[in-house]
């Protein structure tokens, strides 16, 4: 697409945000050069455009002793006048290098080339080759200045915005090489000579010799793409606090040295021109020499091989991708996610490729800003949206036959949040019963038949609503599918008809718990302010292999799992009430989290029903969220010190251990079951083979 015109102009809109936004955050322009602007105010001073020559004299004449590396006149100065004597004389006399504009020019006689034009040097055939046209008429600097100065091309291509992007680094006029502006500026800055500069069009510009390497990218055309950095702007522009250029305008230095000569302080300061590139070009409203830059509408010309010269002293150059590496790139993504997107739904197969567009504008943005590196953002991104937009148009078709269907199939099952898990997963979900790796979540609210003896009916259904409302609220937050209530329990399975991978559903699992035990925090905190009772509660989760799927008879269905694994978890929340904790995990959900929670080490429990002990824990927070541990750090350290004694059989010292944890959680029940076992075990040890497991004989 980037070969139309209208994506081409799309793209370089992107470029110039991608160059302002840049611009926010890039360091200071390289100092060696300063920049001399022929602004309105110089014009009203100094009697005009164009302005007289002899007032040029007078700048390389005040210069001189500050000794500048090079001065460069941005400036076609081709039409003889009275007073080129004066100028011609003091560029005859002064130290300093000069670089002098030239351009090409209308086939007209006056601008014919002389046999003697230039002062370049022999264009050999791959750079003969390389331009797309050979010069034959040429606006040159006077014959006056030209033993004098060395003259450079200043033609600056536009597109069809105005702004300049490219600039060619040499352009080739009678068998002669004639460099660009900024190119003939660094040459003399470097004292580099013919002999030390090789031109590879389609590679680069090299400049070689003892002290100084420097590789410039062109492309086949010898087109340097230059990386605009820096504007002069007014004080009315978004940008006039961001770095740019030193700035000085030539009537206010003429002033300034002429003070200086005659003894007076300047008014103002008189810039360090020692050592630096100097650069004098037009910047006056309505110049020739004004044009659009990707920063405004009105910016001057001669800042673009400013800019040039900035890129070259810190070899800070842009690089474009490779058009056939983004395509195929392009391809590559755009298919793969078409097609895992096939079976998912609507709102996925929509948000997850503007979500990708996104990130691929965004990391656009970061390797400019970051890495000077072109990455091309229209073409690419509509591609893939136009894509992606057919891809969803098919599946929304698809998708409204098979709801239609499933909604047909499921709408005699209450649940509505099951109905959605299906909806969002249908494949997944097995309707004859299949096995699946699940995680189960059980809650009981503790002492709840001797509440609704005492409790208002009214009263107490509408307080079990509300705490059914969160509880179901964080299980819902970490897509869990709520099975069904019992009484005043709840069922809840990870990866039943949603499944994520046996990791993710787990560490959803136990979210929901942490989630469920804060907000049960935040109710009763509520509910004592208001007088009314407070609930305790347990919560088991554990993770195994169950059978999913319709169970029931033909008149009544019911959508949900059984197996081993589910009665344990129902067993792990029985067991909290003993332990005196509000969450306890089977070592399954342990092994799959421990990396990303943190624990509590309970004890081995050998449940009514179950021949194998199982190790139990009670989790604590997800990492990085400390404070919603139920106790601190350091007793928790503590507590698995005395924990690890009591495994080795080391009871002297668990019991000391566990007397200590008991000095800041004195009615903790896990430790005074722990405490009260080592003491017992102090005294008549346990048999070798002993498991170590406590053991359950009531559910």
């Amino acid at each position: 697409m980037d070969f139309i015109p209208i994506f081409h102009q799309l793209e370089n809109l992107t470029l110039d945000q991608r160059i302002i936004q840049r611009s926010y955050s890039q360091e200071a322009p390289d100092p060696r050069i300063l920049y001399i602007g022929i602004d309105d105010t110089d014009l009203n001073h100094l009697g005009g455009w164009p302005i007289k020559r002899e007032n040029y004299a007078r700048f390389i004449a005040y210069l001189e002793n500050s000794k500048p590396s090079v001065l460069v006149f941005d400036l076609l100065l081709d039409t003889p006048k009275e007073e080129d004597e004066l100028f011609v004389q003091v560029a005859s006399e002064t130290a300093t290098p000069l670089v002098m504009a030239a351009s090409s020019a209308p086939n007209v006689a006056s601008y014919a080339l002389p046999d003697d034009f230039s002062n370049a040097w022999p264009a050999d055939d791959s750079i003969k080759k390389s331009a797309k046209n050979h010069l034959t008429h040429m606006i040159l600097p006077i014959p006056g200045m030209r033993p004098y100065s060395k003259f450079s091309i200043v033609d600056v291509p536009k597109d069809s915005y105005g702004v300049v992007r490219k600039l060619p680094m040499y352009l080739v006029a009678k068998d002669q090489v004639i460099p660009t502006m900024a190119l003939q500026a660094v040459m003399s800055y470097w004292k580099l000579n013919p002999e030390n500069v090789r031109i590879i069009p389609g590679d680069a510009v090299y400049l070689e010799s003892a002290i100084i390497k420097r590789r410039i990218p062109i492309d086949p055309y010898g087109n340097y793409l230059v990386n605009f950095r820096y504007d002069i702007v007014s004080e009315n522009s978004p940008f006039h606090k961001q770095a740019t250029f030193n700035n000085y305008t030539l009537f206010g230095l003429l002033i300034g040295y002429q003070a200086k000569n005659n003894g007076e302080t300047p008014q103002s300061g008189l810039p360090d021109v020692r050592d630096k590139i100097v650069l004098l070009g037009t910047s006056a409203t309505g110049a020739t020499d004004v044009g659009p830059s990707p920063f405004q509408a009105e910016s001057p010309r001669p800042l673009i091989h400013v800019n040039m010269i900035d890129n070259i002293l810190k070899e800070d150059y842009l690089r474009e991708i490779s058009k056939p590496w983004i395509w195929l790139t392009f391809f590559l993504v755009a298919y793969t996610t078409a097609f895992a997107l096939t079976r998912s739904n609507f709102w996925v197969s929509s948000i997850v490729p503007l979500v990708i567009i996104g990130l691929y504008i965004a990391a656009a943005f970061y390797v400019f800003t970051s890495l000077n590196i072109i990455i091309p953002i229209v073409a690419p991104s509509l591609a893939f949206f136009l894509l992606h937009v057919g891809s969803v148009g098919k599946q929304v078709l698809e998708e409204r036959a098979a709801r239609d269907h499933l909604r047909r199939t499921f709408s005699t099952y209450v649940s509505s949040g099951i109905l959605d898990a299906i909806y969002k997963n249908p494949d997944s979900l097995q309707l004859g019963g299949g096995y699946k790796d699940v995680t189960i979540l059980f809650s009981d609210i503790r002492s709840f038949t001797t509440m609704t003896e005492s409790m208002d009916s009214v009263a107490l259904v509408q307080q079990l609503n509300e705490y059914f409302t969160e509880m179901v609220g964080c299980i819902n937050k970490y897509n869990g599918t709520l099975h069904k209530f019992i009484g005043d329990a709840i069922m809840a399975v990870w990866g039943d008809v949603a499944y994520a991978g046996s990791t993710v559903d787990a560490g959803q699992a136990l979210r929901a718990a942490i989630d469920m035990r804060e907000a049960l925090k935040v109710l009763n905190a509520r509910w004592v302010r208001e007088g009314r009772p407070e609930f305790h509660m347990g919560i088991g989760i554990n993770h195994g292999k169950v059978v999913v799927g319709n169970i029931g008879a033909p008149q009544r269905m019911e959508f949900t799992v059984i197996g081993d694994s589910v009665n344990l978890a129902s067993r792990l929340e029985g067991l909290t009430k003993k332990f005196g904790i509000e969450i306890m995990v089977g070592e399954s959900v342990y092994d799959l989290t421990h990396e990303r929670f943190a624990f509590r080490n309970l004890a081995k429990v050998q449940v009514v029903g179950k021949t194998q002990p199982t190790k139990i824990f009670e989790p604590l927070y997800e990492l990085g969220q400390e404070s919603l541990s139920p106790y601190n750090t350091e007793w928790v350290r503590l507590f698995e010190e005395a924990y690890a004694r009591f495994s080795e059989r080391r009871y002297d010292v668990a019991i000391r251990l566990f007397e200590a944890c008991l000095n800041e959680h004195p009615d903790n029940t896990t430790t005074l079951m722990l405490l009260e076992m080592s003491r017992n075990f102090s005294e008549n040890p346990p048999p070798e083979d002993w498991n170590g497991a406590f053991e359950f004989t009531s559910k």
